[in-house]
């Protein structure tokens, strides 16, 4: 309570007030000892400074790993928060530290840059959010030009000079200075071939400003039977359908990770509000029906079939 708080100051300052009296008094007391006693405690935090530099770099770069790994933008969002919670405390501990006199200048540009890293985070995650980052590669794209990464960098060479065989490494965390890629495939391109032979046919109008990957889903299953590779304002046919009843699938957006079968960036995804069924009937004298189906993507409702966002991370391996 209010009260309390000001009698326990008032309190406080009076047993202050004593022992600076006391010690006043006290001609045993002599002024070098003390000196003394602040120069081997500086000479002990100095000697912290180089451990607690190399520990704050172990622990973002595991961070930074966990970004690098993330394979939707929930993930991401999720592996920056942590980073920047990371990067908050280490701003505040080197604060705290007292450096080698020579690395003054260093330590000063070391806390400015972990400051600014940390909105570089911040803006990185935020584009998460958005779906424009959607994979751990895009994000470290976006850190690695980022101004507050470009400090950090500098910090680091500023301290090699100070003491080179210290062994601190402020950036070895930092992605490399990394261009944004905006990998494609070809239209028609089988990201996930038909597990069957089959005579189904499928034409994919992809109309969206977006590259789109159409995947079909058996019933309830996490795995696409067969998944089409549009590109923009494209279209793609493909054969070999088996028969079936497939749920439709698809992914929108830019740079196509294909060992990762996503994509990193501005990434969208949707599913048909309709079961499409592929069937193969034998009508005699040699004749066989089969389906063949078109979809077109809109980039707004226009068409006889809406759709439904998807969650990242329940849409269906492809």
């Amino acid at each position: 309570m209010p009260r309390r708080f000001t009698d326990s100051t008032a309190a406080m300052a009076v047993i202050l007030v004593a022992l600076v009296t006391g010690v006043a008094g006290c001609a045993s007391l002599k002024p070098t000892a003390s000196a003394s006693a602040t120069a081997s405690a500086s000479a002990t935090a100095a000697a912290d400074y180089w451990p607690t530099v190399n520990g704050i770099n172990t622990k973002l770069a595991a961070d930074i790993q966990h970004i690098e790994s993330a394979r939707t933008p929930t993930a991401v969002g999720s592996a920056i928060t942590a980073a920047e919670a990371d990067v908050y405390l280490d701003y505040y501990r080197l604060i705290g530290m007292n450096p080698p006199g020579a690395a003054q200048a260093a330590q000063d540009a070391l806390v400015m840059a972990l400051r600014d890293f940390r909105g570089d985070l911040t803006s990185a995650g935020s584009a998460a959010d958005a779906n424009q980052v959607c994979a751990g590669s895009s994000a470290l794209e976006m850190l690695s030009s980022s101004p507050g990464t470009r400090e950090l960098r500098s910090a680091e060479a500023e301290l090699a000079k100070v003491d080179p065989t210290a062994g601190a490494r402020t950036d070895s965390f930092l992605p490399p200075p990394t261009a944004y890629t905006s990998r494609r495939l070809a239209d028609g391109a089988l990201v996930k071939r038909a597990a069957h032979s089959g005579l189904g046919q499928l034409t994919v109008h992809n109309n969206n400003d977006q590259d789109a990957v159409v995947s079909l889903v058996l019933g309830h299953s996490d795995a696409a039977t067969m998944a089409l590779y549009i590109r923009a304002r494209s279209s793609a046919t493909t054969t070999g359908i088996p028969d079936g009843a497939y749920q439709v699938y698809y992914t929108t957006g830019a740079d196509w990770d294909g060992s990762e079968h996503l994509f990193t960036r501005f990434c969208d995804f949707e599913k048909l509000n309709k079961v499409i069924p592929f069937t193969t009937t034998a009508q005699g004298n040699g004749v066989t029906e089969y389906t063949t189906e078109q979809i077109t993507l809109h980039t707004y409702f226009a068409g006889n079939v809406t759709a439904s966002r998807v969650p990242a991370d329940k849409f269906p391996a492809s």
